[in-house]
C-alpha cells in the first residue's frame, strides 16, 4: 500500500459539458483556477499539470489555454492529435512529430490517425454520414452548436486534422445501427461527446494518453493519473486513469458508460460545478493508501 503523495499529478480533464457548461464558461475565473490549482499543489508539494483532451481541434485547445493562462498537453480530435510544449532547446522534431507554433508557443504535435482528407473519402460513399458532417450543416445549426463566427468555424472545422465533427441528431438510429458495423470494418469509429460526435480512425483519449506519457521529454517517474469526463467518449480516458470522476449531466445524470467503469467516482454536483468538487476531494484521496 503506498500513498501517491509526492508523485507529479497529471489532472487529465475533458473540456464541453466537464470543464465548460453549455454557455462555454468555467466553473470559476481563470484566475480563480489557477490559484486553485496552485493552491492544490502547494498543499500535496508536488506538481500539477492539467491536460485538456476533447474533440475539439489543437487550435481551438490552444486557444482555450491561452485564454485561462494555463499551459500543458494537449490531447485533441478525440484522440487523434496529441502535443505538447517542444521547448526551446528541442531545434528538431523527433520521428513522428512536427514543430508548430501556435501563439508564442511551439509544439511538438503527433497525429495518432490518418488525415482528416482519407476520412472524408471513406464517409463519402454514406450520404447519411455526409448530411451530419459538420461542413454540410446550415449555419443557424452551427451557431446553436457554438461555431458562431467566423473564426470559431475555421478552427472547429478548418483545422480539424483527423476527425469529421458529425451532429448526432442528423444520424437517426436506423442510420447509426446499419453504418457503425460498416464504417468499423474501414477502421473508423464513431463516438458520441455531449453536442457532437466524431468520425475517425483514432485511438481514442485514453490510448493518446498513454502516448503522451511516453513523448519526450518523458516524466522521470510516472506521474499519478486523475482523470475527469462526462460522455462516453470519456471512457477510454477515465479507463487509464488512477483516479476517474464522473459528472453529473444536467438533466441526464451520469452517464452510464462511465459511471459503471470499476472505481470511478461520481460527482454529487450537477456540471462543471462539479469540477472543483473533484478539486476539494483530491487532497485526501491522493493522500490515502492504495493497491
Amino acid at each position: 500500500m503506498t500513498p501517491d503523495t509526492g508523485r507529479a499529478v497529471w489532472l487529465v480533464s475533458d473540456v464541453d459539458g466537464t470543464l465548460l457548461d453549455d454557455r462555454h464558461q468555467l466553473p470559476t475565473s481563470p484566475a480563480q483556477l489557477r490559484r486553485q490549482l496552485a493552491a492544490l499543489a502547494a498543499a500535496l508539494a508536488t506538481p500539477i499539470t492539467l491536460l485538456l483532451a476533447s474533440s475539439r481541434t489543437l487550435r481551438e485547445l490552444a486557444v482555450l489555454q491561452r485564454a485561462w493562462g494555463l499551459v500543458g498537453p494537449l490531447i485533441a480530435e478525440d484522440g487523434g492529435v496529441v502535443a505538447w510544449d517542444a521547448g526551446p532547446e528541442a531545434e528538431a522534431a523527433m520521428p513522428g512529430e512536427a514543430r508548430r507554433c501556435v501563439g508564442r508557443r511551439t509544439l511538438a504535435v503527433r497525429r495518432l490517425a490518418p488525415p482528416r482528407r482519407a476520412l472524408l473519402a471513406t464517409i463519402a460513399r454514406w450520404p447519411a454520414v455526409t448530411r451530419a458532417e459538420v461542413s454540410a450543416l446550415p449555419a443557424a445549426e452551427l451557431a446553436a452548436r457554438g461555431i458562431a463566427t467566423h473564426g470559431a468555424r475555421r478552427r472547429a472545422v478548418d483545422h480539424r486534422e483527423t476527425t469529421a465533427l458529425i451532429a448526432p441528431e442528423w444520424l437517426t438510429p436506423a442510420d447509426e445501427t446499419a453504418l457503425t458495423p460498416v464504417l468499423a470494418a474501414d477502421g473508423v469509429l464513431l463516438r458520441h461527446g455531449g453536442r457532437w460526435s466524431t468520425l475517425s480512425g483514432a485511438p481514442g483519449k485514453g490510448e493518446a494518453l498513454i502516448r503522451l506519457l511516453a513523448a519526450p521529454p518523458a516524466p522521470p517517474a510516472p506521474p499519478v493519473i486523475v482523470a475527469i469526463g462526462n460522455h462516453a467518449n470519456d471512457a477510454s480516458l477515465l479507463a487509464v486513469a488512477r483516479h476517474a470522476f464522473v459528472i453529473n449531466n444536467p438533466d441526464a445524470g451520469h452517464h452510464p458508460a462511465l459511471i459503471t467503469l470499476p472505481g470511478a467516482t461520481p460527482l454529487s454536483a450537477v456540471g462543471p460545478a462539479g469540477w472543483l468538487e473533484m478539486l476539494d476531494r483530491l487532497p485526501s484521496l491522493l493522500a490515502g493508501a492504495h493497491p
